[in-house]
């Protein structure tokens, strides 16, 4: 069993992999793209076949966040993400092509054009990090950029490599490579949001059943509503049961039951019929000073 810090992450990862090679096999499979021949027409090819890598990411990324919370995105809230991301990577392929078909006129060391290649990988990786930004509460879209450009960056690597040492073929090949692509991307976005995180809340469903959503600014919504963050049962509860918030760096609660706001310090237990949420709060670099002290 996964625990807590781990089991996001997990998702995130299974996502990412599974969306990408998935559309990646069903690409091969029907042979959707044409391998272009060179110029502009090679440079449209690669533009088109990393906005579908990037569209599959980003779904397999959306669907593993909804599983982990437990609801059903509105179609509104999908598309962007979505779009952002086959648009990010059709534009990172088209670069990608552009600038490794300059580097072939030139006589470059192995390592250098692998190094080109997964520097483009990452770049496609940024505007996947971005449209996950836009569905994962409090996710600064700054951080999210870096951790997409980085897991980009190392899934691009391995998918380079896998593809020119492979006993495979071909097609094989290219789908394990992006599988890992989008694992890598999964894994890293995830994994730098929980680390980063100044305060979070865990919703205990069930024994050894939680999900971990981080606080900030941006209102974080319990309740029965289609845009609830944390989806409460219909029948039990209102549309928006509590709103919880960061202001001035406390964590702040308003209680739609009872019409009263307050501050929950670290560690607060909330009960919500057989629902409980912890409330976490990590000390910041000043405060330690001050504790230590």
């Amino acid at each position: 069993m996964f625990d807590r810090m781990t089991r996001k992450t997990a998702f995130y990862a299974v996502g990412g992999g599974v969306g990408a090679g998935l559309l990646e096999a069903v690409t091969e499979f029907l042979s959707l793209i044409g391998r272009g021949g060179g110029g502009i027409s090679s440079v449209l090819h690669v533009a088109l076949w990393m906005g579908l890598i990037a569209l599959g990411l980003s779904i397999g990324l959306l669907v593993a966040q909804n599983v982990y919370l437990r609801r059903t995105p509105s179609v509104a809230a999908v598309f962007k993400p979505v779009a952002v991301g086959f648009l990010s990577g059709a534009i990172a392929g088209g670069a990608a092509q552009f600038v490794f078909g300059m580097a072939q006129a030139f006589d470059l060391a192995l390592s250098v054009k692998l190094a080109i290649q997964a520097f483009c990988w990452g770049l496609a990786g940024l505007g996947v990090g971005l449209g996950v930004s836009f569905f994962v509460p409090n996710y600064p879209a700054g951080r999210a950029l870096l951790a997409g450009f980085v897991g980009g960056a190392a899934g691009g690597a391995a998918f380079v490599l896998i593809n020119l040492f492979s006993v495979f073929p071909e097609g094989a090949a290219r789908v394990a490579g992006v599988g890992i692509l989008g694992l890598s991307i999964g894994l890293t976005l995830s994994a730098v949001e929980e680390m980063l995180r100044a305060a979070w809340l865990t919703v205990i469903w069930a024994k050894n059943e939680t999900t971990s959503v981080a606080l900030g600014e941006k209102p974080v919504i319990l309740g029965s509503a289609p845009e609830a963050t944390v989806r409460l049962p219909r029948s039990k509860f209102p549309p928006i049961t509590a709103i919880l918030a960061v202001r001035d760096n406390r964590v702040m609660m308003e209680n739609r039951l009872n019409n009263q706001t307050v501050a929950l310090p670290n560690g607060s237990k909330i009960n919500i019929g057989k629902i409980s949420i912890v409330i976490h709060i990590r000390k910041s670099r000043a405060d330690r000073k001050e504790n230590a002290a």
